[in-house]
């Protein structure tokens, strides 16, 4: 499943996933209309922020990750937590997901504080 529809998926499940990965980019998610993006999952922060253990975002540096970078930036300041990781010299290629993999699947496996 590619990266945006993944996370769209998978954002849209909150009884269902309390993990979610993007590998490289996360597509788009509208700061701006962030309380009804994905069926309004994202209004309740706290909820979100709850019921999701990781909301990891994974690019390649040379991917032009800028727009990945922004995403990750603005969802913190909207009060969403999430994960942003660069791959140093890789674009959209395996070793960029080999690297978001080896980062987000430790995540799987940290207790929920």
């Amino acid at each position: 499943m590619g990266r945006a529809a993944d996370v769209q998926h998978h954002a849209e499940q909150p009884r269902q996933v309390c993990w979610i990965g993007g590998f490289s980019g996360a597509g788009s998610i509208d700061l701006k209309s962030i309380d009804t993006t994905y069926g309004g999952v994202f209004k309740d922060r706290k909820a979100f922020n709850n019921r999701v253990h990781a909301f990891f975002l994974g690019i390649g540096a040379m991917e032009n990750p800028e727009r990945t970078k922004a995403l990750s930036d603005g969802l913190k300041a909207a009060g969403i937590n999430n994960i942003y990781y660069e791959s140093p010299g890789t674009a959209h290629e395996f070793l960029t997901w080999r690297r978001c993999l080896k980062e987000f699947v430790p995540l799987l496996f940290n207790a929920k504080k």
